[in-house]
């Protein structure tokens, strides 16, 4: 195995780097909008809001964020949502017992069987793969169970938006792929990935439109007919759909191929009719209909996303910037995130382009996805024609000044070897350069290990942040699970995608880098007397 030092050295380094700036003020305040919504949303956010589909969004762009930044105070107010709805349980939202003061009550009765919760388990799956609670993990499990065995469905078997409703609606697909796709993958549940694969396969067939290549916001199966317009959020769900599906569906399932091929359509469709001024329509293709922040957002999100994913062959950067650009002109200068339309029911025209506009939570959750991959691919300064750097760990300066586009090969080599799960959460370090075996492989390679925890123990020390102690002691775990019983040290653990490293064999360089790594926690006087 080789290992790329000077690539290794790089990405501890941008690691720790929070914000340096190149730029003149104004290009600064441009690069930090993102993240002015960010903390409006984050203070903003309460544990008892809503578990539906508004905060499926929300909850999901918060933790996105504090993936970027690795800055708790975005984590938290999702986690305080999550502990407080799942601790409740959530069998008797799921039905819509009225009994449960969470249940949307509509004309004064109860919704039933309604999909919006289900959307909600993403940001539970989200925040499963960073802290392993597996109250998380059982919770999405309820969902899976009511919408395998509960839900209300077509003769075709497509899933109805609520008991009673016998349609496609795109909304659905946005409620069900993300959480069953991340499900499936996590608990080795086949039957949960047939189930995403199986409902958006229904879109296409009866809800894509042949001709255009985008969705019509709904399909009746007892009339055969569609609603009449190209909602511009309803394809965001689809775009939403999409990329989470074929992000974690093997590229050898029969329906991959479909799916890749009606997604890079909408794609090319969504592009024609983006707007001048980078923003797309409430009604995709009318002009004569309002420019509307959700939708936007969604597929800066949803195309970004692909891109970096490989799904699309075409260069979209420069419409995705143009986009964003648009997007941070919605951000007021308290950080709410305007433009964005009301909830919206499948209807005829004056349905859709006669919606209000206000800040509602699908919108700024949006925003956040958004704003979020494109830091994580180094964009959002690049937007703004700055070289601003915008990773924030709190109390962190860097050594050295990065331009951007060290920073962007960095961090960019570095998703290239996130895996699904490990010790960091989604940042696992990989044995093997270049592997293109991403959520399938859960390795750890002690050889790693001694240069992490030297540089999280100066972290530490340097800024008296816990989250680098609990790193620390995280590492020193895994070296732990890769000791042998005869007491030498495993090269690497692959979970049985790589057995070769998973064997009893054991070599020189790796016990002396696993001893080296735990004399030096040994020593530590921060360390946990666990371990001492």
């Amino acid at each position: 195995m080789r290992i790329n030092g000077s690539k290794m050295g790089l990405f501890c380094l941008v690691f720790v780097s929070v914000v340096f700036s190149a730029a003149q003020g104004s290009n600064v305040g441009k690069a930090n909008i993102f993240l002015k919504a960010a903390n409006h949303a984050a203070n903003w956010a309460r544990k008892d809001i809503n578990f539906d589909w508004g905060e499926e969004i929300l909850m999901w762009g918060l933790i996105d964020t504090y993936k970027v930044t690795m800055d708790d105070k975005y984590l938290k107010p999702a986690e305080l949502w999550a502990q407080y709805h799942c601790k409740q349980g959530l069998s008797s939202l799921l039905a819509g017992d009225p009994n449960d003061k969470r249940v949307y009550i509509n004309d004064g009765e109860p919704l039933r069987g309604y999909c919006g919760h289900w959307g909600a388990a993403t940001p539970l799956m989200e925040l499963y793969t960073i802290t392993k609670d597996p109250l998380y993990l059982s919770s999405t499990r309820d969902v899976w169970n009511y919408i395998r065995d509960k839900a209300e469905r077509t003769a075709q078997g497509a899933l109805g938006h609520y008991k009673g409703n016998k349609q496609i609606w795109v909304d659905t697909l946005c409620m069900v792929t993300p959480p069953l796709t991340r499900y499936a993958v996590a608990a080795n549940d086949t039957e949960a990935m047939d189930e995403a694969v199986r409902q958006l396969g229904l879109a296409v067939k009866h809800v894509q439109s042949a001709e255009t290549g985008l969705f019509y916001h709904m399909w009746d199966s007892e009339s055969g007919k569609t609603s009449p317009e190209f909602w511009g959020r309803g394809n965001g769900w689809i775009v939403l759909a999409m990329v989470e599906t074929l992000q974690y569906l093997p590229k050898e399932h029969p329906e991959y191929t479909t799916f890749l091929n009606s997604f890079n359509k909408q794609i090319r469709a969504l592009v024609s009719h983006q707007a001048p001024s980078g923003m797309w329509r409430t009604v995709v293709n009318r002009p004569d209909t309002y420019e509307e922040t959700s939708a936007t957002a969604m597929y800066v999100y949803g195309i970004a996303k692909a891109m970096q994913l490989g799904l699309v062959k075409e260069d979209y950067k420069p419409i995705l910037l143009k986009a964003w650009k648009a997007l941070e002109t919605k951000v007021d200068e308290k950080g709410v995130v305007t433009g964005v339309s009301t909830g919206t029911a499948p209807g005829n025209d004056e349905n859709y382009i006669t919606r209000s506009l206000g800040e509602f939570t699908w919108g700024t959750g949006a925003f956040l996805l958004a704003g979020a991959k494109l830091m994580e691919l180094g964009w959002i300064a690049e937007a703004n024609e700055t070289t601003t750097l915008i990773y924030p760990r709190k109390n962190v300066m860097p050594e050295d000044v990065f331009t951007q586009e060290t920073f962007n090969k960095a961090t960019t080599y570095m998703l290239s070897w996130r895996q699904a799960a490990g010790a960091f959460g989604e940042m696992n370090l990989h044995s093997t350069w270049g592997i293109a075996c991403v959520n399938k492989y859960h390795g750890q390679a002690v050889a790693y290990y001694f240069g992490q925890i030297s540089i999280f123990k100066k972290l530490y020390e340097k800024t008296s942040d816990d989250f680098w102690r609990r790193l620390v002691t995280d590492i020193v775990s895994n070296i732990l699970f890769l000791q042998n019983p005869d007491g030498g040290f495993m090269h690497a653990e692959g979970g049985g995608h790589e057995p070769s490293y998973g064997s009893f064999e054991t070599c020189p360089i790796h016990q002396g880098l696993a001893d080296l790594a735990l004399l030096e926690y040994a020593d530590w006087k921060y360390a946990d007397p666990l371990y001492k």
